[in-house]
């Protein structure tokens, strides 16, 4: 299919191709790098159990913290560079639609950006909020004072997590759309699609089994055991966190053509 719409190339366009065109490939290995290196440092370390411990659990301790805290200011920094780029870039696909298709596209692409900017501002709270295993504050159902810090890098979460699924769905749509046009494949919006359903059954789903799983909860935090109750719902918690951040990585690998076709 060929498209229907031609793309006005300007010198800020041209330079962002030029410097960010590699973006949906290096954004998500800097989030694996920072989801895994504080992992391993804590596994190492002996800080947390091998076997499914939470992201944020491996980075309860020092110096995984402060390297979390650095790599996720990073992944923010590079996500807001490669949103914006996605933004001029649709931006640009619209003001050269030729035949008005693209119409829908630029309202959504206007509505998606501030999900994806407070998605981001989720994520530098996640990494630089922390203390070291709050979550003992839901020990056995019983609600006990929390720590401050605990409480203002659930909120990040929470921000991170709906603010994300929010901007994926929208993009998938505006992807619906594209398809249209000639502007990505049915494949890639399918991909998009069932990405963007994953995301939201584990990003959803595994807040309530973690707070499920701490109900039944009588061991040792870190080191969670077979024998402990609420075992088989913490390992469920923990798988969800662990696809739920895997899957918004995997989503950003899908706009890789999209931004290599970017203003040639």
């Amino acid at each position: 299919m060929q498209k229907e719409f031609t793309v006005t190339e300007g010198p800020a366009m041209i330079t962002l191709s030029r410097s960010i065109h590699l973006s949906p490939v290096l954004w998500p290995l800097l989030i694996c790098i920072t989801i895994f290196t504080p992992y391993i440092i804590a596994v190492s370390l002996n800080h947390v159990s091998p076997f499914l411990p939470s992201i944020s659990k491996s980075a309860a301790f020092e110096p995984e913290g402060s390297i979390f805290g650095i790599l996720m200011t990073l992944v923010a920094f590079y996500g807001l560079m490669m949103m914006f780029s996605r933004y001029l870039q649709l931006d640009a696909a619209v003001q050269g639609d030729l035949k008005g298709v693209l119409q829908k596209v630029a309202k959504l692409n206007k509505v998606a950006l501030p999900f994806g900017v407070s998605c981001l501002l989720g994520v530098v709270v996640v990494g630089n909020f922390q203390s070291s295993l709050h979550e003992e504050s839901l020990v056995m159902g019983k609600v006990k004072k929390g720590s401050s810090l605990g409480k203002i890098h659930d909120a990040g979460t929470a921000f991170l997590l709906v603010c994300g699924i929010l901007y994926y769905w929208l993009q998938t749509a505006i992807s619906y759309h594209t398809v249209k046009v000639g502007f990505n494949s049915k494949c890639v919006f399918t991909y998009r699609l069932v990405l963007s359903g994953i995301m939201t059954f584990t990003g959803v789903g595994y807040p309530f089994f973690k707070w499920f799983s701490y109900t039944k909860f009588n061991g040792s935090v870190e080191y969670w055991s077979p024998g402990d109750g609420g075992y088989i719902l913490h390992v469920v918690n923990c798988a969800g966190e662990w696809v739920a951040c895997l899957s918004l990585a995997l989503y950003a690998v899908s706009f890789y053509k999209e931004f290599q076709n970017f203003l040639r």
